[in-house]
């Protein structure tokens, strides 16, 4: 079992006795995407949104996925909200999707 199947499954373990654990639903979909599983990776990411809404990492992670899609609309949609919120980390969201245009 290579270590980020091992990650995949202690974070699974976490997530399954605390669903309600915003990081380990983020930090379990940020290492299924980088093990490819990109659709169950996004399910995670929403599920930590869903806990903490004015997470800048959550979006950032929801966001990079959509732009790396293709699916450029998405990722304005997913920020769009954002000017509302106020982030911690919000420089380096800045810096993440400097293009998308949120005074529209």
């Amino acid at each position: 079992m290579g270590r980020l199947d091992e990650a995949a499954a202690q974070l699974q373990k976490v997530v399954e006795i605390q669903p309600d654990n915003e990081v380990a639903q983020n930090n379990l979909g940020s290492v299924l995407l980088r093990m490819g599983r990109v659709d169950e990776a996004i399910g995670h990411f929403h599920s930590a949104l869903k806990l903490q809404p004015n997470s800048a990492e959550t979006h950032n992670n929801i966001a990079g996925v959509l732009f790396s899609r293709g699916q450029m609309d998405e990722p304005e949609e997913v920020f769009g909200g954002a000017k509302h919120r106020t982030f911690e980390g919000a420089s380096q969201l800045a810096r993440t999707v400097p293009k998308l245009d949120f005074n529209r």
